[in-house]
């Protein structure tokens, strides 16, 4: 087993881009989630990481105006985005995702797949949000200290 999680996760790590990281299996989600929310992760493919990115790039564009930030979200392809499929044992496939700006140079990309990446401030540079790929909705969205 995990060895085909590393043949999909080097497979998707080709066809991905240098701002998309897949996180592994075994980070926790608990904190992101709820500390009592019962979750199991799930593979995402190429086809819903293209449509979790999409739905959120929207979801920013048309909802800027309902949240206070720093600044406006509106480059969101810029940012550096860790994703993690998961699923409360329903067929509703969630996805969470760990969007920031800045990456800290000296943190490689194999340190981004196994933990996620926090910031203290960072106002619009650093967001989290969750997408439901059956409903094609967002939800969730936490910009790190908005004003």
């Amino acid at each position: 087993m995990k060895l085909c999680s590393l043949l999909l996760l080097i497979f998707l790590s080709s066809v991905l881009n240098e701002k998309q990281i897949l996180l592994i299996e075994d980070v926790n989600l608990q904190n992101e989630l709820g500390k009592d929310y019962l979750y199991y992760r799930i593979k995402l493919n190429e086809g819903e990481l293209k449509l979790s990115d999409s739905l959120v790039e929207q979801y920013m564009l048309n909802n800027h105006d309902k949240y206070i930030w720093t600044s406006k979200v509106g480059d969101y392809y810029n940012y550096y985005r860790q994703y993690a499929g998961y699923t409360q044992f329903t067929p509703e496939r969630k996805v969470f995702i760990n969007a920031f700006k800045i990456k800290n140079k000296e943190i490689s990309d194999e340190f981004l797949r196994n933990h996620l990446y926090s910031a203290l401030g960072g106002g619009s540079s650093f967001f989290t949000i969750k997408v439901n790929l059956q409903t094609k909705t967002c939800f969730d969205l936490n910009v790190n200290a908005p004003r």
